[in-house]
C-alpha cells in the first residue's frame, strides 16, 4: 500500500536533480566500448568460425561481454541517440539490436552534446601521459580537437584489432599531430575518450581486449559493489580451476561465461539461450546490487527518498557496507553445490530459516549435505529481522545457479574449439614502443 510519505516523495523526485542521477547515471552501469560489442559478436559469427578466424581477442571480449549480461542490467557506449536508427546508421544499428537481444542489456549511448566538453577534459588527462612518456611534447589544443573528432565516422561490423591499435600508437608517437589522421589513430585515441566519459560518470571502464593489452593502466575499475562481488566469484571460482573445465581453452574464462559455455554443450548456438536462462535466475542480485548501490550514492532507503527523510550520512554509508560485506561473505563460505532442481522448488530469496529447513529436509544426509545444511542455520539464527535476511543471502543464487555448474573441477567434454574452431593467436608479444 503506498504511503502519504512514498507519494510525496515521489513528487519530490520528479522536481528535483536527484532524480535526473538517478535516471542518468544508475547505479553500477559500466562504459563499454563498441569496439568489445563487434569483438565478441565476431566470436559468435558463424562466418568468423568457418573461416577459422576467431581471435583470442574475440573470445576474450565475448566472455566479458557474458559476464557483463548477468551482472549488469544496462551499459554506456560513446554514440548519440542517432545510431539506434537503422535507416541512417544502417551498420551500427542491426548491431546494437543484435546485442541487446543476445544479452539483454540496454544500451546508452553518451555523453550528451552538453556533458561533451566536460567529458573532453578529463579524457585530456589520459592521453596526455603516453606523449610524455614518449618524451614527445604537444599542443593541448590540437589534442583536445583530435580527441574531439576521433569518433567512428561510418562503423562496420568489422572490429578494430591489435595491430590497428599497433599503428595508431606508432604513428601519433612518433609523428605527433600534424598529419591527418587514418583510422588506427583515431581508434586509439577514442581510448582516452572512453576513459573520460568513465571518469566524468564516476564508473568504471570495462574495454575491449585490444585496449586492455595495450593502455592496462588506462583507467582502473572504481571501487563499488558490483566489483566487491565480482571479486568474490573470481576467488571462489579460479582461473586455473575454471580452466580445467573446458578443454583447449586459448584464453582464461571467467566463472560466469564458463558456466554457460559448459549449459550450451559444445553447441555455439545455445549459447543465447543459455546465457538468457542465467541472466533471468540471476535477477534477484541484479536488483540487491543496484538496491544497495543506490542506497549507497545518494543516501535512499531501499531504493526509495521521501521529503521526511535524512540525510545520508557517514554511519549510515558504513551500515550498507557493512550489510553488503554480510552478503559477499555468505556467498564466499557456501561450500555445497546445490541441483538446480531443488534451487526450483523454494527461491533462496525467501527468509533463510525457510530455505534452509527446506534444505534439510531435500538433501541426502551425507556428512557434508548435513555439515551444509547446519551451516546455513547457523546463518539464520543470526538473522534478527526479513530485511537482514534478505541482505545476507542477497547474493547466494550466484552460488546455487553457477556453483552446480562448476561443481567438478574436470572437464565436461566440451570443448573450446568445437564451438569457436581453432582460436587465432593475435595476443601481443610485447607493446608496440
Amino acid at each position: 500500500m503506498t504511503t502519504s510519505a512514498q507519494r510525496a516523495g515521489g513528487l519530490f523526485l520528479k522536481r528535483t536533480p536527484l532524480y535526473y542521477v538517478r535516471m542518468q547515471a544508475p547505479p553500477g552501469v559500466r562504459v563499454v566500448p563498441k569496439n568489445l560489442f563487434l569483438s565478441a559478436q565476431r566470436a559468435l559469427s558463424d562466418n568468423a568460425v568457418h573461416a577459422k578466424s576467431v581471435t583470442k581477442s574475440n573470445l576474450r571480449d565475448l566472455c566479458t561481454l557474458l559476464s557483463l549480461s548477468v551482472l549488469y542490467d544496462e551499459v554506456e557506449t560513446l554514440g548519440n541517440k542517432g545510431e539506434f536508427d537503422e535507416g541512417s546508421k544502417p551498420y551500427i544499428a542491426p548491431e546494437y539490436k543484435s546485442i541487446q537481444e543476445l544479452t539483454g542489456l540496454k544500451i546508452r549511448v553518451g555523453p550528451s552534446p552538453e556533458e561533451f566538453d566536460s567529458v573532453l577534459r578529463k579524457s585530456i588527462s589520459f592521453a596526455v601521459e603516453p606523449f610524455s612518456n614518449a618524451g614527445k611534447n604537444i599542443d593541448i589544443d590540437r589534442l583536445k580537437i583530435e580527441i574531439g573528432t576521433s569518433l567512428r565516422e561510418g562503423v562496420s561490423t568489422i572490429p578494430d584489432d591489435w595491430k590497428d591499435f599497433a599503428e595508431g600508437e606508432k604513428l601519433l608517437l612518433n609523428h605527433g599531430l600534424e598529419d591527418k589522421r587514418s583510422g588506427a589513430e583515431r581508434f586509439w585515441l577514442r581510448s582516452f575518450l572512453y576513459a573520460g566519459l568513465a571518469a566524468s560518470r564516476r564508473r568504471s571502464l570495462v574495454p575491449d581486449t585490444v585496449r586492455s593489452w595495450g593502455l592496462p593502466d588506462l583507467i582502473g575499475a572504481r571501487p563499488d559493489y558490483a566489483r566487491a562481488l565480482e571479486t568474490a566469484i573470481e576467488h571462489k571460482y579460479p582461473p586455473d580451476k575454471v580452466r580445467a573445465l573446458l578443454l583447449d581453452s586459448a584464453v582464461p574464462v571467467p566463472p560466469f561465461a564458463a558456466g554457460i559455455f559448459i549449459r550450451a554443450g559444445n553447441s555455439r548456438h545455445k549459447i543465447a539461450h543459455e546465457l538468457k536462462a542465467l541472466r533471468e535466475e540471476l535477477t534477484p542480485v541484479r536488483t540487491a546490487l543496484q538496491s544497495f548501490q543506490l542506497e549507497n550514492e545518494i543516501g535512499d532507503y531501499r531504493g526509495f527518498i521521501t521529503v521526511f527523510g535524512k540525510a545520508h550520512t557517514a554511519d549510515s554509508k558504513m551500515a550498507v557496507d557493512d550489510r553488503v560485506a554480510d552478503a559477499v561473505e555468505a556467498l564466499r563460505i557456501a561450500k555445497l553445490p546445490i541441483p538446480p532442481q531443488l534451487v526450483a522448488l523454494k527461491p533462496v530469496f525467501d527468509a533463510v530459516w525457510s530455505s534452509a529447513s527446506l534444505f534439510i529436509n531435500l538433501v541426502s544426509a551425507s556428512p557434508k549435505a548435513i555439515k551444509a545444511a547446519k551451516d546455513l542455520l547457523a546463518l539464520a539464527l543470526q538473522v534478527q529481522d526479513v530485511r537482514s535476511a534478505g541482505d545476507r543471502t542477497a547474493f547466494l543464487e550466484v552460488h546455487y545457479r553457477l556453483g552446480w555448474d562448476l561443481r567438478e573441477w574436470f572437464n565436461h567434454g566440451v570443448r573450446i574449439e568445437d564451438m569457436f574452431g581453432p582460436i587465432q593467436d593475435d595476443e601481443p608479444i610485447r607493446r608496440p614502443l
